[in-house]
């Protein structure tokens, strides 16, 4: 939020989800906040991680269907961010271990 209105998008133009503890959440969170200022049918671009795109996308998708099915329909693109060097084993291993535990308990 902060970083676009820095760089000048109107304050208004820019939505802050604020409570969100996961990516699930906080797409169904900023989902609800478009809906709520009218938004219909939105597509939305997801900024994330590069090692984090996957997953994401794999969120994304069972949501589109969760939410088509409830007559809330969206879409979205995911975006990844290149992680820093010195990251990259640490954050590829974290993520392989999070898609594996997504996959077993059925998540995404």
């Amino acid at each position: 939020h902060r970083y676009l209105a820095s760089r000048g998008f109107p304050r208004g133009a820019v939505l802050e989800e604020r409570y969100a503890t996961d990516t699930t959440e906080n797409l169904h969170f900023s989902l609800d906040l478009l809906k709520e200022r009218g938004v219909r049918d939105p597509h939305v671009v997801v900024c994330t991680s590069d090692f984090h795109v996957l997953r994401t996308e794999r969120i994304i998708a069972a949501l589109e269907a969760e939410r088509g099915d409830n007559g809330v329909p969206f879409s979205a693109v995911v975006l990844g961010a290149p992680t820093p060097k010195p990251a990259i084993p640490a954050s590829y291993l974290r993520e392989y271990v999070a898609l594996t535990i997504h996959r077993i308990i059925g998540r995404a």
